[in-house]
Parts: structure tokens; C-alpha cells; sequence
């Protein structure tokens, strides 16, 4: 079976999203995920809700190179942010064509988590949208159960979960919880591998998870397992930022290498031979 490949903004942070496009395409992705929310207040913001022209120039990119934007990031319900500040954001990701978007809940109060997905939910439904909630295992959403548990509560037919192979390793989920999750809640897979350790700090997660993620078939992860349990139709998205390996290789290298290397392991073949330093086998 041939997979669709998409790659998630955050590996090609520095771009703006019509170069983002472009490049992604010159590298042979099927599609791109758009961060139209920053998650760090160092991260460039690309105001995609507000700038009509940036918005214009994206809808181009995505016409012309015949991709499509797979899914936008990222609405944080932390305890502060009522899911209505939101509205804007989802109508400018139903402009583009998204199919996703991915929630994070960091809030200490479940019940409170709940309603706001909820309502998330209820205002994404009518543009055609499906809110999956990331797990991370830093936060007070960790792992496969917490975020079951909140869409089981919440019962909207367009809620549902998004795995990170990365977050999944790292919060010690098993495979037999993924294989009870129900098929409609899981809409993306993102991709990356990680060695064995887990640091034992929020610190070192994040540090991996933003700037040293490996290739599949480098770490610990095991892909045939994990694909084994997910929808066969499951659209997959590369997230495997590497900034020592950027530096070195450039950023369009490092992401068309990071494709082959994906393509060859996730299509059952033997990947290439990573290039370039930082590289981590399994078991170091």
C-alpha cells in the first residue's frame, strides 16, 4: 500500500508557510501541516488568521503544487483560554482545506478539560473539522489513557486522538492500549524515532522532541507494531526536527533525506544509511 506522507511544520520551523509548501513538494510530500500558533514565545509567529495576504499566497502555494494541508496547530486549552478564542483559527484552517486540528489540554482541572474540548469540538463540527488531542507525557494529558479518557467523556463524533510515535515510546503506552482506541478517533499518525532512554526531566522530553528527534529505524520505537495497530489508511506525518543535522546538511536536504529514510522503513524496505552526525542507534 502506497502511504501518504506529510511533514508537520514544526521540522521546517523557520519557513513561512508558502515556502513551506514549496519546499515540501520540491522534497516529494503528499501534504503539510501548518503551525499557525506558536507554541514558544521565540517561535516565529505566522499570522495566517490575520495576514489576508499571507493567507491568499498559501491558498496559491497549496493550488500549485497540488498539496494538501493535512492539519494546523495548535489550540491550547491551558487554564486561561476559553475554546471560543479559537473561532478564528479553525474557520482559517477549514479555509484551507485542513482536516485536523490538534489540541493540547495542559490543565490540571479534568473536568474542566473536558467541557472546553467539548466545545472545541462543537465548533469545529460544522466546518468539517476533526480536534484529535496530542498527548505529551510533560503535561497533565501524558499518554494514551488521559486522552481516551477526555474523548470517551466528551463522545463528539469528530474528536478523537493524535499519536506521536515519539510522545507514545516516551510515556510507556502499550500497543494493546492502541488497539482498543476506536478507528474514528485516529485521523494522523506523526512520525519520529527516539533512542531507548527517556530523560527523567520536562527539560530533556522537550529538548528531544523540538530539536534532536531521530529517523525511523534509529531508536527504540517499533513502527511495525504501532502501524500494526492504526488504521491501514492512516495518513502519516513526518516530525523529526534535528537541528545539528539542519546545520549540517541544510534544511531541504535534511527533510528530503528524512522522506526516503521514512518511505523505505514505513513501506517494509531496508532505509539508507542516515547521513550526517547526531545519529543514535538503537540500544545506545
Amino acid at each position: 500500500m502506497k502511504r501518504s506522507f506529510a511533514v508537520a511544520h514544526l521540522q521546517m520551523l523557520a519557513l513561512d508557510p508558502p515556502t513551506l509548501i514549496d519546499t515540501a513538494a520540491r522534497c516529494g510530500y503528499d501534504a503539510v501541516g501548518l503551525r499557525l500558533v506558536p507554541m514558544t514565545a521565540e517561535e516565529r509567529r505566522y499570522p495566517l488568521t490575520t495576514d489576508k495576504a499571507l493567507l491568499r499566497a498559501t491558498k496559491q502555494r497549496l493550488g500549485a503544487t497540488g498539496l494538501a494541508c493535512s492539519d494546523i496547530e495548535v489550540a491550547r486549552l491551558s487554564p486561561n483560554i476559553e475554546p471560543e478564542s479559537y473561532q478564528a483559527f479553525l474557520e482559517t484552517g477549514a479555509e484551507l482545506g485542513a482536516r485536523t486540528v490538534t489540541a493540547h489540554l495542559p490543565d490540571p482541572d479534568v473536568s474542566r478539560a473536558i467541557d472546553r474540548f467539548g466545545r472545541l469540538c462543537a465548533m469545529a463540527r460544522p466546518l468539517g473539522l476533526h480536534v484529535a488531542i496530542e498527548f505529551l507525557p510533560w503535561t497533565e494529558v501524558p499518554d494514551v489513557a488521559a486522552a481516551a479518557r477526555i474523548c470517551a467523556a466528551v463522545g463528539a463524533d469528530n474528536g478523537g486522538i493524535l499519536v506521536d510515535t515519539l510522545h507514545l515510546h516516551r510515556s510507556n503506552a502499550t500497543i494493546g492500549e492502541l488497539k482498543r482506541l476506536p478507528a474514528s478517533w485516529l485521523r494522523v499518525l506523526h512520525i519520529a524515532d527516539c533512542p531507548p532512554e527517556t530523560p527523567a526531566s520536562a527539560e530533556g522530553l522537550i529538548h528531544t522532541a523540538r530539536r534532536a528527534r531521530l529517523l525511523p529505524g534509529e531508536g527504540a520505537v517499533d513502527f511495525d507494531a504501532v502501524l500494526a495497530a492504526m488504521p491501514a489508511d492512516i495518513p502519516l506525518t513526518l516530525e523529526i526536527p534535528h537541528d545539528q543535522r539542519v546545520a549540517e546538511m541544510g534544511l531541504e536536504a535534511y527533510s528530503r533525506h528524512a522522506l526516503a529514510v521514512a518511505r523505505a522503513r514505513l513501506d517494509g524496505n531496508n532505509a539508507p544509511a542516515p547521513v550526517g552526525s547526531g545519529h543514535a542507534p538503537a540500544g545506545r
